[in-house]
């Protein structure tokens, strides 16, 4: 476990939930064409700990990739299948499908069981922002676990494609309009930056530009995480060591203290773009949800099928799935 200046519990999944004690959750997640989509169920539903699952195959524009992807879906939905949960737990939903689709997933799961695992290994940043706020702000979830798995590797090339306009995230727009003058615009640092300097330069010059860089990172994704920086660098003036930030990029909690300081605990206004690791936006998603604060992104059309590649298993033999509390008895682990 980690502690930081507010005890949030996390770690290696298995420990988190042996520490929960036996429990049965319902299970949200996804069908995606990476390898991890499956760990964390598999791990869970070995220690015995999932009542149901409610899992959105979540399906790309069509491109020149749709037949790979559509085999790689088959096979996980095949290791779905040999867990115990059948096709009907599956749920199709398109990529840019209306947000009404999205919420309707996750409200529907709202009622069946007040403990909740939401996986967001391969959950695109446009269902698992919503799931984060709706699961948070439920006064029926007692218990809120966010899990996250890591593959061996991410493809050398273009890991996304066709990225749609710079937009504000389901459940995550601005609460005026127009939209007013944001203090801080907080950057979680990624491998595509798709025209966000160009977007920030035009559209919000108050704002000044924070960038969370994750650390440490992978030597794979070394290159391309500073290739993200410079971008924005010959866009942008940043001024000041504080406008670069080395954030632990598998601790949501790290994150949110990160921001709790530059915000002076909600004092100046920011808007997010969560553009870095899962466990960093996830930081981000809290914040925000907690101060309703504005997240924008250019959500991607297309996913490379080989997105990420295989699954990482630890010296224990397990495959290495973190496990966050967001939510335990009903308090929230996480306040300003």
């Amino acid at each position: 476990m980690v502690k930081t200046a507010t005890y949030r519990p996390w770690g290696k999944l298995r420990e988190v939930m042996e520490n929960i004690g036996p429990e049965k959750f319902i299970f949200l997640g996804c069908v995606s064409t990476e390898d991890r989509c499956t760990s964390a169920l598999s791990e869970l539903s070995k220690l015995g700990m999932i009542d149901t699952a409610s899992l959105v195959e979540i399906i790309d524009v069509e491109s020149e990739y749709s037949e790979l992807a559509l085999k790689k879906r088959e096979k996980n939905i095949n290791i779905f299948e040999n867990l115990g949960f059948d096709k009907d737990s599956i749920k199709k939903v398109n990529l840019l499908e209306v947000e009404e689709e999205i919420f309707n997933w996750i409200e529907d799961c709202i009622g069946k069981n007040p403990k909740v695992v939401l996986d967001i290994s391969s959950l695109p940043k446009r269902f698992f922002f919503p799931a984060v706020r709706i699961l948070l702000r439920s006064q029926y979830v007692e218990d809120l676990i966010v899990v996250y798995s890591i593959p061996i590797r991410y493809y050398s090339g273009n890991l996304a494609e066709r990225p749609s306009d710079w937009r504000a995230l389901p459940l995550f727009g601005s609460q005026e309009y127009p939209d007013p003058k944001y203090n801080l615009a907080i950057v979680g640092v990624g491998f595509l930056p798709f025209g966000l300097p160009d977007l920030l330069k035009s559209g919000f010059m108050e704002a000044k530009p924070h960038l969370f860089f994750p650390f440490p990172a992978a030597p794979s994704t070394y290159t391309k995480t500073w290739e993200f920086v410079r971008k924005i660098e010959s866009s942008l003036s940043l001024n000041g060591n504080d406008q670069l930030a080395h954030v632990n990029a598998l601790d949501p909690s790290d994150t949110f203290d990160h921001i709790s300081w530059l915000t002076k605990r909600g004092e100046l206004t920011a808007l997010f773009a969560p553009y870095g690791p899962k466990p960093m936006s996830l930081g981000m998603a809290i914040y925000a949800t907690i101060t309703a604060s504005p997240v924008f992104y250019t959500q991607p059309r297309v996913y490379h099928p080989d997105y990420s590649i295989g699954i990482k298993i630890g010296a224990d033999g397990h495959p290495i799935v973190y496990g966050y509390c967001l939510k335990l008895n009903s308090r929230e682990v996480y306040q300003l």
